[in-house]
């Protein structure tokens, strides 16, 4: 393969649509940039398709934080950097549909709220929203009870509406989307096991490449490797430096615990027709919340999911690490990463996460609570990892916890630096240097 893309989760599956894109003419109207690099590529995306938990067995390690219905989309961000990624994407978004057939977008716009003590999240990304041309709409603590009498807050919160294409996504039906498109595209082959290891190679003519191989005990060659593999990126010996070793990235992976209110048809069409949006909410010292409106899932369940702390309970737990989110623990391991999985999250966090959302939504009385769990990947800089570690091999990882909404953009950065000459590609409006990777 000219490159191997290994981890199939959104990132993954986006590099692989982009690469693809990059060995066949545009389509019409498409809205990737036009300074492709020339030829064509045969390439191959390897990971495992998603496992329903109740057939998990002791052997399996590898999972996704992607195996949900509900990831919140929207422009405006404190973080500048983080906006033009997502607005990329979002523009996109019918692109993938076109080119798959699959839905997975939904554009009910998005809530920023924030108490009075936390107001200044808010003012960030009016600013972000001013200097990139995203329309919004400001609304007092009146406003926003007038407009949204279902949902309660703390007195005095002010909010940030945006309802210009916010809304909310399904990860597990994004993945799905990207992996078709790129499918149809004719030039990418999925491989579906784990990828075991990656090592150096020199063939007969004296070219550098790597040879995979993959959990099934195949083996396959590649002129370049791109890896994706996020919060798992340690699980297996992936990255070689060419001196019989491995690189380390200097990651940092949390806990991350969602819980699901499974709410009545009747419930899920009243907070529906009321225009209940995606939410993201700073209340006063630690608290903070994000919220999905009612999403049927596949077992036919209505939930409306909340993330989020209100005590910050692991402070005096943790050595000072401003990289951690209130409520959030740290995952130093692999095996940390895998215990945490399989534990579907901690008691007291759901407790903690389930008055959190009766008092957000006081008129819903859920049939059902359940609790889940996955883990999120976070760099030293704060933006993803995109680029080069050594001669033809290329990383893309840690989406801090933002990146499903931006993981078309993240995964067209690392497909077109992937295939250049240079290690990034031409004409890019963002340079290589916000997303240089960082070694331990």
């Amino acid at each position: 393969f000219d490159l191997a893309i290994i981890g199939k989760g959104l990132i993954g599956a986006a590099a692989a649509r982009h690469a693809s894109l990059i060995s066949t003419p545009s389509p019409p109207n498409s809205t990737i940039p036009s300074s492709s690099p020339p030829s064509l590529h045969n390439i191959c995306l390897i990971g495992p398709d998603e496992k329903p938990r109740n057939k998990w067995t002791e052997k399996d390690d590898i999972f996704s934080s992607h195996y949900d219905e509900g990831r919140i989309t929207r422009r405006t961000d404190p973080d500048p950097i983080w906006s033009q990624l997502a607005s990329a994407s979002i523009d996109r978004y019918d692109d993938i549909y076109k080119q798959s057939g699959i839905d997975f977008y939904k554009p009910v716009g998005h809530l920023a709220v924030a108490s009075p003590q936390s107001s200044d999240s808010l003012f960030k990304r009016r600013i972000n929203a001013l200097d990139q041309g995203v329309p919004y709409r400001d609304l007092d603590a009146d406003e926003l009870t007038v407009l949204y009498p279902h949902l309660k807050f703390a007195p005095g919160s002010t909010a940030i509406l945006e309802d210009s294409g916010a809304g909310y996504i399904s990860p597990r039906s994004l993945l799905k989307a990207q992996v078709e498109a790129a499918k149809a595209l004719g030039c990418c082959q999925i491989i579906p096991h784990v990828a075991s290891r990656v090592d150096n190679n020199v063939s007969d003519d004296g070219e550098a490449s790597f040879v995979v191989t993959l959990s099934n005990g195949e083996v396959i060659s590649a002129k370049r490797i791109l890896v994706c593999t996020g919060a798992f990126c340690d699980a297996r010996p992936l990255l070689p430096d060419g001196n019989g070793g491995h690189f380390e990235l200097d990651l940092l992976r949390y806990t991350a615990q969602t819980v699901h209110f499974h709410v009545s048809e009747k419930d899920a069409t009243d907070l529906l027709e009321g225009g209940m949006p995606s939410i993201i909410y700073r209340g006063d010292k630690s608290e903070w919340a994000y919220v999905l409106p009612p999403i049927q899932y596949p077992d036919g369940s209505w939930r409306v999911k909340l993330g989020g702390s209100r005590v910050d309970r692991y402070n005096n737990e943790e050595q000072i690490d401003k990289y951690r989110t209130p409520g959030t623990r740290s995952l130093p391991t692999h095996e940390h990463v895998v215990k945490w999985f399989r534990s579907a999250g901690n008691s007291k966090d759901f407790d903690e996460m389930k008055e959190m959302l009766q008092a957000m939504l006081p008129g819903i009385q859920p049939v059902k609570v359940t609790s889940d769990a996955c883990a999120t990947c976070k760099t030293s800089s704060g933006r993803p990892y995109i680029g080069q570690l050594c001669d033809g091999l290329f990383v893309a990882v840690g989406g801090c916890g933002l990146a499903a909404k931006s993981s078309d953009e993240i995964g067209r950065l690392a497909a077109f630096a992937a295939l250049s000459d240079t290690g990034w590609g031409l004409d890019e409006s963002l340079g290589e240097e916000l997303f240089t990777p960082r070694l331990k």
